[in-house]
């Protein structure tokens, strides 16, 4: 290995940061690529084979490059783009769907796809840690579809209580509305939330919320305490102690990351 690279993993071809006021593409197929975007800004369509729609800020589209793909942004739009290249293909990846529309996978997955690109920029030799980084991506993205196993029902339930969640994401929650509001008990949203999830309703909520205070105070500039409240934590000590208990560092060491 004259280049010290491991042929075995994934070898990275680009990550960008792309804005336009206007757009359209025609991407080819291509042997052992895949292509992840999370687009920050506007939207776009896509069409590839007998899949398409529309996708916008908040939203990624992943390219297996499987047949051609098309793409048109007619107004302006931003997106953050990794492209990798593995000649044994992604064929583990491939139940991820052309579009993900996934509030909680989108926020991970952009500071995951913006530490690839800066890695990429400043040590374009770095082959273990950019594909280590591309596995973490992958691992986001296959947490976002439910469990092997889980019944057609039990993903609809699951399904609508993320929903629930969505539309409720400024209020303290608990299972017990979630419950009532489709109509079934607390016990067992829990068992078919985790069946399909693969992680409890609770945990889910606490992560999307936690996600958005993030957020909230990297471009906002607000504090810990404001963002929480807005979130329906009253308590800014018990969201900075529940940030370390998920993800396993401070909220302000996160938020000093580039």
């Amino acid at each position: 290995m004259d280049d010290n690279r491991l042929p075995d993993l994934p070898r990275i071809l680009f990550a960008h940061r792309f804005a336009s006021d206007r757009y359209a593409a025609a991407l080819p197929c291509a042997d052992g690529r895949i292509e992840i975007t999370c687009i920050t800004k506007g939207s776009f369509s896509v069409r590839q084979g007998d899949v398409s729609g529309n996708a916008a800020a908040g939203d990624m589209v992943c390219n297996f490059f499987g047949s051609p793909l098309k793409i048109d942004a007619p107004l302006p739009h931003e997106h953050h783009t990794v492209c990798f290249y593995s000649p044994e293909g992604f064929s583990y990846l491939h139940k991820i769907p052309l579009i993900v529309r996934s509030q909680r996978i989108f926020q991970r997955c952009r500071r995951l796809i913006d530490e690839t690109i800066r890695v990429h920029t400043m040590y374009p030799t770095d082959t273990l840690r950019v594909a280590g980084l591309f596995f973490q991506i992958a691992g986001e993205l296959l947490s976002d579809n439910p469990a092997e196993g889980a019944a057609p029902s039990d993903r609809l339930y699951a399904e609508r209580a993320k929903n629930y969640v969505y539309e409720h994401i400024y209020e303290m929650q608990d299972q017990r509305a979630a419950a009532k509001s489709l109509g079934i008990t607390p016990e067992y949203l829990c068992a078919v939330f985790r069946k399909s999830e693969g992680r409890s309703l609770i945990r889910f909520t606490n992560e999307l919320k936690l996600e958005n205070i993030l957020e909230l105070m990297r471009s906002k500039g607000v504090t810990l305490a404001e963002a929480s409240a807005q979130y329906g934590f009253s308590d800014p000590n018990y969201v900075s102690r529940l940030f370390k208990k998920y993800f396993g560092e401070n909220i302000t060491e996160t938020l000093k990351k580039p």
